[in-house]
């Protein structure tokens, strides 16, 4: 039996009469709570009839959601279904362009109807179409995105590195109907310079495109582990791979990457457990673990705290981030045990994704910029005394050392203890003198410093400043240090006649 010509539909959307309340009139017929306030609007010169016979027959009855024919196989009763269909993954809406995310590199800023959305990749996004569908892989290991066509419409081919699961989870979805994506199948190929040493993959049917760029089943079908290509870049230093896609029970058109001999890499139950929390606590902007605080949307998606500060609407409804924070997600990173994001650096910290998070804002194989504003080094934290070392010079706490008030700006860096000092000053005309001395790592207060004004001239001591020194940490920014200021009438006098700066520092360890 057809169920769907047993629905009663809306008069004025069309979709089931599943959302209450409802209403008829002889003109437009019966119409949901969907569409109450349009009714109102468009036809305020008729009255409607409550259909209360209805309404108690349906609150016993279960519906399917209104995007069934896209591919959703969601139902629901008569108090549920409207929730679900508010953010059901085949509602159609306007949609961003999947490379607006961070982690392509692309920034594209496209929102538009969905139905243009083939139409502005094919003509905005060309060099994501591949002639031969392959992309370019090396030791520096990044999230990759391409595209195909079939039948004139976009395949979107999603191959994202977890850096925290050190492995590649490969996503191959498009924005045919839901039946049509399961006409196709797909697997991977990876090699070298040759196919002799060939790895290849089987995935399953194509996704259907859902309007956030996810799939509706959040465990990819296919995940390639960073350890099976070790072989592989022992001998090459750039690897192939190769995606094919056929019709179900076709032939393979290709003669040398056959579909025989397929890895089949379907995860075990726990690790499909493991990844099913892991994505719940996976930051759609950024695409890291989060810990508390976690902020929800009004609609139920969450954001991470950094990612919270930089957008105003949801990354993925569009919908206000006023819904305050999700406690029960907070709960679970408590409890939920993963490895540290620099895992594939060498870290083998596991621990609580809360204490995870605490650990990579100081773990030594993180990347961070050069402390000094100017620099553009950037490298692994271990790696900064060397670097600052090899290119920088350190002074001498204690000695007369001058500053051109002509800079503006200058930093000055001391070595005490086995510690490194910096020293941060910002002059500019009738503003209050800027200045900060931090001690380069470690979150707890162990120096404080003084310093001196000094003549040019006599080299007596004008003005003695005494403080401690702030622990920099490892998970500083740029231009962020506290800064402590001096008034400008205060300042002035001693330096307007010479131009400079003379100043001296003295840096000794709080006593126990």
């Amino acid at each position: 039996m057809n169920t769907e010509k047993l629905l009663l539909k809306c008069g004025i959307c069309g979709l089931p009469l599943s959302v209450p309340p409802i209403y008829y009139n002889s003109a437009i017929g019966s119409f949901c709570g969907r569409c109450e306030e349009l009714a109102a609007e468009q036809y305020p010169d008729l009255t409607f009839e409550r259909q209360g016979l209805y309404e108690e027959i349906a609150e016993y009855s279960v519906f399917p959601c209104s995007f069934e024919k896209l591919g959703c196989k969601a139902q629901g009763n008569w108090m549920t279904i409207s929730n679900h269909e508010m953010t059901c993954l085949f509602k159609i809406t306007d949609v961003m362009c999947p490379l607006s995310h961070e982690k392509y590199k692309e920034w594209c800023s496209w929102v538009g109807d969905h139905t243009k959305l083939s139409k502005h990749i094919l003509n905005m996004h060309k060099n994501y179409f591949p002639k031969s569908l392959e992309i370019t892989m090396t030791r520096q290991f990044v999230s990759k995105i391409c595209f195909s066509e079939i039948n004139k419409n976009i395949v979107m081919i999603k191959f994202d590195y977890k850096e925290h699961l050190g492995s590649f989870h490969c996503f191959m979805f498009s924005n045919m109907n839901f039946n049509d994506c399961q006409m196709y199948e797909y697997n991977i190929c990876i090699y070298g310079n040759t196919i002799d040493n060939l790895l290849t993959y089987k995935g399953e049917k194509l996704e259907h495109m859902s309007r956030n760029y996810s799939v509706v089943n959040t465990v990819p079908s296919l995940v390639v582990p960073i350890s099976s290509l070790d072989k592989l870049f022992q001998k090459f230093k750039e690897l192939t791979i190769k995606f094919c896609i056929r019709k179900v029970g076709a032939i393979s058109a290709s003669s040398k990457i056959s579909w025989s001999n397929v890895t089949m890499n379907k995860p075990s139950e726990s690790t499909v457990l493991n990844m099913k929390v892991m994505h719940e606590l996976e930051c759609p902007v950024c695409a890291e673990l989060m810990a508390s605080p976690i902020y929800i949307c009004e609609t139920g998606h969450n954001v991470c705290s950094t990612c919270n500060m930089k957008v105003n609407e949801c990354p993925i409804c569009r919908s206000s981030m006023l819904g305050g924070r999700n406690f029960t997600l907070e709960k679970l990173s408590t409890i939920v045990t993963g490895p540290c994001i620099n895992r594939s650096s060498g870290c083998s910290y596991v621990a609580p994704i809360s204490k995870v998070k605490a650990h990579e804002r100081n773990c030594f194989l993180a990347k961070r910029d050069c402390i000094l504003n100017t620099c553009k080094w950037n490298g692994r934290i271990l790696e900064i005394p060397e670097h600052l070392e090899e290119e920088h010079s350190f002074l001498e706490p204690n000695n007369i050392y001058t500053y051109d008030l002509s800079k503006e700006s200058d930093q000055f860096m001391f070595l005490y203890d086995d510690k490194i000092f910096i020293f941060s000053v910002d002059f500019e005309l009738n503003q209050p003198f800027k200045y900060g001395i931090h001690c380069f790592g470690g979150e707890t207060l162990e120096y404080f410093y003084e310093l001196k004004i000094i003549d040019p001239f006599t080299e007596w001591t004008l003005l003695t400043i005494r403080d401690n020194c702030e622990p920099l940490g490892y998970n500083f920014e740029k231009l962020s240090y506290t800064i402590m200021t001096i008034p400008f009438s205060m300042i002035y006098p001693l330096v307007q006649d010479y131009g400079q700066l003379k100043f001296k520092i003295d840096i000794q360890r709080i006593a126990d």
